[in-house]
């Protein structure tokens, strides 16, 4: 061989076994150690903090064993993520006794007993402070019988005096409330300028940022300016959108849930408005079928907004019964009731009696032809003759 050629011979070259799993490549390049299968029948190695790798647990309840996966209770079915915290989980069921054991080819057992002393109530014994704890939770101790994070807990008013064993520290006055003061915020110090909402001048870096209360009014403007703007709706619908708008913009809902009870308050709110004129108590029947369509609203909150519109309506009638009663003489009476004669019985006014004025602009135009003093020309004129009131 000549100097400087370190190259062997093909006798003396060694061929390199390579594994071609391409599991195996993988672990071998993120340095991952797979797990060997364990056969049915071998021992579960133990680790320090007696936790079973495999999760499997063998449940003794003689005369007969079950074996669960995942560390599932076997009362209530609930899954844990290891043996910790199932031993934990145990600890919501007193009224059975779970005693662990780790065997040698079963691997982590636990005998499951009823408890004689709390034979059939789910709820625990004990009665422990509700305090802020004082130190952090230990499951492995908890779970091993030490119980401090329970007992050692702050007071019932969150104070500093530490409840040991269930005693109750001493009653102490309470402070008189404050309320909660908001630090102020300060102006940043940035390279563009920072200037006010309102007056428009420059704030300078670290004075207080000036709060103004909430205005909605832009709000409620711009939208009644864009109702204005549809040429498809007459005007009962125009105002009955715009005084909705202006009610439920200033709620802030963030949600549908909320809307039935706000619904409600707008109906009590508004219930002499809706009921004063024929065409808003109809836009509000469209509205409510509309919430009803998309399941917004209750039968509840119908009967309920319905119960509100009819107190308003009697309302209303007491009042206009109380006006045309209470006026006293010809000009108390006159003009009061919108269905009956406006000269001054005030009585209704059936079709075969009815003399209608000419002018529609009039406010009386509806006379009994007996009241009329010129009854002739009452009937032989009909719609054209006019009242005393818009006689030229």
């Amino acid at each position: 061989m000549p100097d400087g050629d370190t190259t062997p011979n093909r006798s003396r070259r060694t061929k390199q076994n390579v594994n071609y799993n391409v599991r195996q490549m993988w672990n071998t390049a993120v340095g991952k150690e797979p797990k060997k299968r364990r056969k049915f029948g071998d021992a579960v190695e133990i680790g320090a903090n007696q936790q079973v790798d495999e999760h499997v647990i063998t449940y003794l309840l003689p005369p007969e064993q079950v074996q669960m996966v995942k560390f599932i209770c076997i009362v209530c079915a609930a899954e844990n993520d290891n043996l910790t915290q199932l031993r934990l989980h145990y600890q919501s069921h007193p009224q059975y006794l779970f005693s662990f054991e780790i065997r040698p080819k079963l691997g982590c057992c636990v005998t499951v007993k009823p408890n004689s002393e709390n034979p059939g109530s789910p709820l625990r014994p004990k009665v422990y402070q509700l305090g802020l704890p004082v130190e952090p939770l230990d499951v492995e101790k908890y779970v091993n019988g030490d119980e401090s994070w329970l007992e050692h807990r702050l007071g019932p008013d969150n104070d500093r005096d530490v409840v040991n064993n269930g005693k109750p520290a001493k009653p102490q006055p309470k402070p008189a409330p404050q309320k909660p003061t908001r630090p102020a915020v300060l102006v940043p110090k940035t390279k563009q300028p920072l200037f006010d909402p309102y007056s428009k001048v420059a704030l300078e870096p670290g004075t207080p940022v000036p709060q103004y209360p909430i205005d909605d009014s832009w709000l409620l403007l711009k939208h009644r300016e864009a109702l204005q703007d549809f040429i498809d709706l007459n005007h009962e619908e125009k105002e009955y959108m715009q005084e909705w708008d202006a009610f439920i913009l200033r709620k802030h809902l963030s949600s549908q849930q909320y809307l039935p009870k706000a619904f409600l308050q707008f109906v009590k709110d508004k219930a002499g408005w809706l009921v004063e004129k024929q065409a808003r108590a109809e836009e509000f029947s469209k509205h409510v079928s509309t919430l009803l369509a998309r399941r917004v609203l209750g039968e509840n909150e119908v009967i309920e907004s319905t119960a509100l519109l009819n107190e308003a309506r009697e309302r209303k009638s007491k009042a206009v019964n109380g006006e045309v009663s209470g006026g006293g003489g010809e000009e108390g009476r006159k003009g009061k009731r919108t269905g009956g004669c406006c000269v001054g019985c005030g009585e209704p006014v059936p079709v075969s009696e009815m003399v209608v004025c000419g002018n529609k602009e009039c406010t009386n135009r509806l006379w009994h032809d007996r009241c009329v003093d010129d009854k002739k020309t009452a009937k032989k004129l009909g719609r054209k003759w006019k009242c005393k009131g818009c006689r030229v």
